[in-house]
Parts: C-alpha cells; sequence; structure tokens
C-alpha cells in the first residue's frame, strides 16, 4: 500500500495507491483495480498521452488529454486479464508536456484455478456524506484444493467489510458471501479496495464510490457491467436512484445503444426525499465483441442530469447447450448458484457468474460427446448458501 506524505513529497500529482498488485489472477478473468491521481501543487497540471510496456494490462476510464487543477482529483482504473500462468508487470507512463513523466507500476500472476470473487470489481456510485451503503459479495473456491484465507485488509477508511470470520478455509467448490461497504467522509471519487491473503497471495477485489452533498440526485452504482453474455440471450442488472434532502421529479431516460433496454420504472416519477427508486436494465447482444453505452436520466424539475455507463460482452453461440430449471425455494430465498461437475460424486464449479433469481438456467459453455452433472444451491436474504440439491445428468451427443 502505498504512503500519500512520500507520494506528496516526489511531485505535484500523486497517484493512491503508487503501486497495483493484483495477486493471483484466474486465467481469461478481467480483473480492475481504481486508482485516484490528485493534483497537489499549485498550478495546473497536464497529462497527454498514457504508454503501457505490457498487453496484459490497460487503462480504462481515464479521458485524454487530461488537465487538474490545483486540488482536483480523478480516478481511473487499471484492468488486468492473465492470459498465461505466469508473473507478469508493466508500466504506465504519463506523458507530461514541457515535466518529467510518472510512472504507475502494475504486477500480478496469471492461475488456472483458485479463489474467485464475485463481483471483482463494486462501484457504489454517488452516495450523500454520512450514509452508507452495502454490496454483497461471494467467494468461492474453484479449484482442486483448499484455500485459506489468512486475514484481509482495506486500502481505503471510507470502505470496509463486514461478516468475513478469518481465518477461513474454503474447501473445493465451497462458497461464502459476506458485504462490502462504503461511507463517504468526503466530497468527490474514493477509490480503494479489498484484499485477501491466501497462503501468501493477494486477491484483490477493487471498490470506488463517490461522496457528494445531502440534497443531491444521486445513483448507485454509477457503471453497470454485465460480464459475458451469449448472442441473442440476455442479462439484467439492478440499479437504484437515490434523492437527498428535497422531492425530485425525473422525467425522462435515454439509452445510447439498442443493445441496452430500461424497465421497472414510468416517467414522469417523483422520489420523496430520502428515498429510492430501483430499476432495471437489460442487455441483449447482437454480436460478438464488447459493447458499451450510456443511460441519462433527465430531471428538469432541478435542472439535474446524471448518466450511467453501460458495459457488456457479447460471446458467440455455442452449438450445444443445456437448459436447466428447477421448483422453487422457501420464502426468503432471494438467488441460486448452479454448479457442474463431469462424475456425480463431484468435485462441482459454480458455473453462474452471480446468484440467479430465476428458477431456470441455460448453460452455454458444453461439449459434445461429454457427460454432465448440475447441482443448485438456494441463497438466503442473509447470504447463506444451502447444501447441494440432488444431482441432476445430462449426455451431450
Amino acid at each position: 500500500m502505498s504512503n500519500p506524505q512520500e507520494a506528496r513529497r516526489a511531485g505535484k500529482l500523486v497517484f493512491e495507491p503508487s503501486i497495483l498488485h493484483f495477486g493471483n489472477a484466474v486465467l481469461g478473468q478481467m480483473y480492475s483495480l481504481p486508482v485516484t491521481l490528485t493534483n497537489v501543487g499549485h498550478s495546473t497540471e497536464l497529462i497527454s498521452d498514457v504508454y503501457r510496456s505490457n498487453g496484459h494490462f490497460r487503462l480504462h476510464a481515464m479521458k485524454l488529454p487530461l488537465r487538474l487543477n490545483p486540488g482536483e482529483r480523478v480516478s481511473f482504473e487499471i484492468r488486468f486479464v492473465p492470459r498465461r500462468n505466469l508473473s507478469v508487470g508493466t508500466d504506465f507512463t504519463f506523458a507530461r508536456p514541457g515535466a518529467t513523466e510518472i510512472v504507475l507500476h502494475a504486477d500480478g500472476t496469471g492461475v488456472s484455478t483458485g479463489l474467485t470473487s464475485n463481483p471483482l470489481r463494486i462501484d457504489f456510485g454517488n452516495l450523500a456524506l454520512g450514509r452508507r451503503e452495502r454490496f454483497p459479495i461471494t467467494l468461492t473456491n474453484s479449484g482442486a484444493a483448499s484455500q485459506t484465507i489468512a486475514d484481509a485488509a482495506v486500502s481505503n477508511d471510507e470502505f470496509g467489510f463486514w461478516g468475513l470470520r478469518l481465518p477461513m478455509t474454503l474447501d473445493p467448490g465451497e462458497s461464502v458471501t459476506f458485504e462490502a461497504r462504503f461511507e463517504p467522509h468526503r466530497i468527490g471519487p474514493s477509490a480503494g479496495g479489498i484484499f485477501l491473503n491466501t497462503a501468501g497471495s493477494n486477491l484483490a477485489i477493487a471498490m470506488v464510490g463517490q461522496g457528494s452533498e445531502v440534497g443531491q440526485l444521486s445513483m448507485t452504482p454509477t457503471n453497470l457491467s454485465f460480464g459475458n453474455v451469449t448472442v441473442g440471450a440476455t442479462a439484467t442488472v439492478t440499479g437504484k436512484l437515490l434523492v437527498g434532502a428535497r422531492d425530485v421529479t425525473i422525467y425522462s431516460a435515454g439509452i445510447t445503444s439498442p443493445e441496452f433496454a430500461l424497465s421497472g420504472i414510468s416517467f414522469p416519477l417523483t422520489i420523496p426525499a430520502g428515498r429510492s427508486k430501483s430499476y432495471q436494465v437489460t442487455f441483449t447482444p447482437s454480436s460478438s465483441g464488447e459493447a458499451s453505452a450510456v443511460i441519462a436520466f433527465q430531471a428538469s424539475t432541478v435542472n439535474l442530469s446524471i448518466q450511467q455507463a453501460l458495459v457488456g460482452n457479447g460471446m458467440p453461440r455455442a452449438s450445444h447447450s443445456v437448459n436447466l430449471s428447477w421448483n422453487a425455494g422457501s420464502a426468503g430465498v432471494v438467488g441460486y448458484n448452479i454448479y457442474r461437475a463431469g462424475s456425480s460424486s463431484g468435485p462441482y464449479s459454480k458455473i453462474n457468474s452471480a446468484p440467479d433469481p430465476n428458477t431456470s438456467f441455460l448453460d452455454t459453455s458444453v461439449q459434445g460427446g461429454q457427460t454432465y452433472f448440475y447441482v443448485t444451491t438456494a441463497i438466503a436474504s442473509d447470504g447463506k448458501q444451502s447444501a447441494f440439491s440432488n444431482w441432476i445428468q445430462v449426455v451431450i451427443p
């Protein structure tokens, strides 16, 4: 973790953190860590371009050229997608016309299986000072050996976690759910992370949020990520509009791409002071590859317009698929996890990215000539997961 005082002595532009350690990262998954860049000097600073030395890493959510006035700060992300079982690193060089370049270092290690987090990144969105927002995180041991989480740390005092009793050992296929928290103390963007120490290596879970004045219209999260979705299939994510000290009337909303659709809300909509309203956005990719858009809500009564970034990745249709369905659980169940194995005795691996509120699931990652066994678990509102259901066998021709 960086030392802000040491960083301030290094120059007028300060990275927090100054070095990014992604730790162990499962091959093919995308990991993100947030960074806050602050101008602690007395004059405006300009960044004209950014260069990297390794293609496993990339910069996200920074618009160039970037001008930072004295005291101003901006948040962005460094993303890591490991492709091989090895340790890699990179230097991001930030070019400053007429001034010395500044460098941000990032490193990580690609691994085949291990401890995974769902989600890997949390955006708490805009939150009024003094309020607290919670978000559930599920840790899963996707490997073939037990994983012990020795301890955990948070890199920013505006963020925290609750419900994780350490040290803890997860057997293969076992999961545990706890919650991340954001309670802003100052106005503006904040970035941090939860770092889990697993047998000497770190698993990093990124967290970002923005503190705002009481009385504003805000949303959480500020970015909706849909992950990988097969072309023609759909994925739905929930967002929330938040209102501070005054009633707000929202008159319209627009989305910049037809692959995304808004539901669960109608206009005009008046949200009373101190209340919130949830809505859903659905992603239906029409082609493979990354898709992005922006949804904007217009609140004419207070001359406010707030925006939310949408991102998803269209995946090619698979030649084989398995359509699963099951009976609904008891009252209090908020979702289900689906597990798959090559034999009835396991080990079983979770194949859905997040607890699914539906009682059906389409598995498009199967291969011809294989036999699969499936079980499900139910997730209660307190995050507890039930035991495995009875298994079913599916033979792919």
